[in-house]
Parts: C-alpha cells; structure tokens; sequence
C-alpha cells in the first residue's frame, strides 16, 4: 500500500498535465482556425463577388421603344477600288452618291401612326416634334436616316426619353404602332426590314442580330410584329464599380446613350479621320459633314481597342430587344403594292435580369459571427447575458451613490436650517452620538450605510456603551430628513 500511493500520485499528475496540455493545443488550434477562417469570410467579402439573380415576369407598363424601318438596296457603279493612300479598299460612290438615288421617307411611307400618352393615335411626325420627349435634340433629328453597304433605314423615336409609357389594361387591342410602306419602287426582291431597340441604342449589323427582322413583299402584305424584352441590372457601388450608368450620364460625358452607340461614334470617327471611310457593315448617319464618307473593306480591329479602352465596357443598365413575328399574309383587301406593319404591345414574358454582390454587409456579419461561436467557447447567448447583468450591476451601483448623495445633502441642508433658526443642542442632545464629521464623530462612533433589500439605503447609527458597540437605531433614507436628528 505505501507503494502504490506514489504511483497513483505519479499518475495524477501526468493525467493533469495531459489534460492542461490538450487544452491548450485545443484553444491554440480553435483560435487559429477562427483567425484563419474569418480572415477567408472577410477577404472574399472584401473582394465584392458579383451573383446574377434572374426573374420572369409580365411588365404592365412598357416604354415607347425606337423602331427603324429598312429596305434593300442595290446602287449601279457601286463596286470597291484601292484606297490611293491607305492599303484598303474603298467604295467608288460616296454616302451622298448612294442616297441621292435611293427612296426618301416620303417616297417610302403612306402613313405612320402611333399610340400618344393619351392612348389616342397620332402621326409619328407630330409625336416626334415635341422635345420633352428627346433627351438630346443636337444629337438625335426627328427622322434619322442611316446608310450601310446593304440597306438604308429610317430611325423613328431615337433618344425618347421614358415620358412615354403604356400600362396594358389601357392599351387593350389597339397596336402600338401602324405603318403602311409603298413597294411599288422597291428593289431588290422587295424585302423589308424592322429594327426593334431602346431608344438609346443605334443600329448595328443585321446579319445575326436578335434585335432585326425582315419581310418578304412580294407574297404578302400585311404582318403582324410583337416583341420581348430583357433588361440586364448591373450593381453599382461605391467600392466596386465595373459600370458605367450610360443612360444618365452618357450624354453628358460622352455624347452617347448606350455602349453600343459610343462604340460606333468612336469607331466611325476614328476611321473616317484617318482614311475617309468606315467598315462597310456599319451605318452612317446621313449629314451633311459626312457627306464625302465611302465605305471600305478593312480590317478596324485597331481602332476596336482603342475604343473599348476609351470608353467603360459594361453598362449599368442593358436593355435588349427581340421583335416576333406573330403573322404574315396576303389580305385581299389591300393593294398589292401597299405594305402594312402592326406592332402589338407585348405580351410575352420579360426576363430581367440583375447583377449584384452576392452578399450584403448584415450577411457577412452573420456569418463572422457564427464563425467565431464555431470554433470557439464564446455563444451568443452567454455574451448577452453576461452583458444585461453587467448593465445592471452598474444600474445599482449607480442607484446607490446617487442615494448616500442624497442623504448627504439632506443632512447639511437641516443643519444649515438649524444654525440660521439659533436652535443650540440640549445636555441630552449633547449627549448624543455625532454623526459625520460635520458632527465631531469620535473614533467609537461610526455611520453604516450598508444597503437593505427592503427600504434601499438605511443609516445606522452606532454608539459606544460602556467599552460595548451597540446599534442604536435603523434609519431609512425616506425618513432621514424628519428624525435623522431626533431618533432618540
């Protein structure tokens, strides 16, 4: 027995030192994984990751988009031929060469009518004439004519801001728009073509492009067009900021509306400065400064970075539309040579599409927070209520001195009252114990203020008696100032 008592002791201590040792790595361990972890939550936080957040839904209120209206064309004498200076081809007939011979607006449409803010249809010309509905009147005419290598359009309602909108239920069957195109003097197979965009896109190449859709004029005379939408939210924030808001701003910058517009002011100027041309895919703006303008077979990937690192690549706001066609036919009721477009309000599904970050500044606080109760001892529920019992051990205490303030006071006030009234001490008043300072105390005699659960602070007052320290009497601090003094 006296053998083994050391040993058991022995082991003991090995198995206490093992314990305060594993709890130690334990923590070392749980505190680094917390370090390390939130240290990942914060960086990815700080790093702004963007989410997409897709949603379907029927829009009850549309605003009026542009509508350009397009035709085939093909021009004698038109062929390529070598630039004197640059190693490119350009066009033998110029911009104004090629439209002096081709149909003008009047040549082309009978009638043109569209749906007002009053839901009552109008001429397109009257809608277009007022200017509270241009964002900008320099940049954008009533009719704006534009030219490529294959058609000519005409541009109606560019830059419109959104004072016009409709709301469905208002609308009912009545189309948006009605446009009746003489093709007697169409060439070219009589084909036709409708751009359906936002009013601060501009016209881009046909060919594969979502927004663009063509007529056959010669077995038929009438269609029907709808269209659907998709808008595309880009986050804009104040620490992370890949956008640029082109649509309330853009003018004001950079004299455009949308990316796509910028890109191809920037790269028509670019390449009509230095070689008197632009790419034949692309559309020129029928004016009169660039009247002597000739397309061109040349290859503008030069000029394509220049301009994208000229302007901010991603818009806050896209917005892109898809004409449908519903239905074309031969009515017999119309001339053969008379061309009638309807555009119905839309009735499809839009899908809107926004792009933010994907966790907010609430979320990633959160989720610190659970990280840190993870890995360590610290809940959620222990700091709060170590928190309210800590305010209101301080409340108490606080309490507490205000009170012994309060008797203080109240003591110097009656002796003060005292002195003024000539009121002297009787033998037996002098007999009594002093309280305070203020009352010559002896070391044998002591004030208590030591706190009662029923009445909150209570004075003692204590007096020597024959060597013995007895309490005389208990004093609640709501009956100090009537018998602090006469408690005898």
């Amino acid at each position: 027995m006296v053998r083994i008592k050391p040993k058991l002791e022995y082991s003991q201590k090995i198995v206490a030192k093992f314990r305060k040792s594993a709890r130690f790595w334990a923590s070392l361990v749980c505190i680094v994984g917390a370090v390390v972890h939130t240290g990942i939550i914060s960086l990815n936080y700080l790093l702004h990751p963007i989410g997409a957040n897709l949603e379907m839904k029927t829009i009850n209120n549309f605003a009026l988009p542009s509508v350009s209206i397009c035709f085939d064309y093909l021009r004698k004498g038109f062929r390529y031929i070598d630039h004197p200076v640059h190693p490119i081809k350009v066009s033998t007939l110029t911009v104004k060469e090629i439209n002096d011979g081709l149909l003008k607006w009047e040549d082309l449409i009978i009638f043109c009518k569209v749906l007002d803010v009053n839901y009552n249809q109008v001429d397109c010309e009257s809608l277009m004439v007022q200017p509270e509905n241009i964002n900008n009147t320099n940049q954008h005419p009533i009719i704006l004519e534009q030219l490529s290598h294959y058609l000519k359009c005409f541009t109606l309602f560019s830059g419109f801001n959104d004072t016009i909108s409709y709301d469905r239920d208002k609308v009912g069957d009545s189309p948006l728009m009605d446009i009746r195109l003489n093709t007697f003097n169409l060439s070219l197979g009589k084909r036709l073509g409708l751009y359906i965009l936002s009013p601060y896109e501009e016209l881009d190449e046909s060919i594969s492009n979502p927004s663009f859709i063509q007529f056959d004029a010669i077995d038929s005379n009438q269609a029907t067009v709808t269209f659907e939408s998709i808008f595309i939210y880009q986050f804009q924030s104040r620490f992370y900021s890949n956008c640029f808001p082109y649509v309330s701003e853009g003018y004001q910058k950079y004299g455009c509306g949308s990316i796509s517009a910028c890109l191809n002011q920037c790269l028509f100027e670019a390449t009509y400065n230095q070689t008197g041309s632009t790419h034949y895919r692309r559309f020129i703006k029928i004016k009169d400064q660039y009247s002597d303008a000739r397309f061109s077979l040349m290859n503008d990937s030069e000029f394509q970075r220049k301009c994208m690192a000229r302007y901010h690549p991603t818009p806050c706001v896209y917005h892109r539309y898809t004409p449908l066609l519903t239905s074309q036919y031969l009515s017999p009721y119309r001339n053969a040579n008379v061309f009638q477009i309807s555009i119905l309000y839309p009735e499809t599904i839009d899908v809107i599409i926004q792009y933010g970050l994907t966790q907010s500044l609430i979320e990633y606080l959160i989720f610190l927070l659970s990280t840190v109760v993870l890995w360590t001892e610290l809940s959620l529920n222990k700091i709060i209520s170590s928190f309210l019992l800590s305010a209101y051990s301080c409340y108490e205490q606080v309490c507490i001195k205000l009170t012994q303030t309060s008797n203080s006071l109240a003591v110097k006030l009656r002796l003060k009252s005292d002195a003024k009234t000539g009121i002297k001490p009787t033998s037996k008043a002098k007999s009594r114990t002093r309280l305070g300072t203020m009352f010559d105390v002896k070391p044998h005699a002591r004030l208590d203020t030591t706190p009662d659960n029923s009445t909150g602070v209570n004075l003692g007052i204590y007096r020597s008696v024959g060597g013995k320290v007895t309490r005389k009497k208990l004093l609640s601090s709501k009956r100090l100032n009537n018998s602090l003094l006469d408690y005898y």
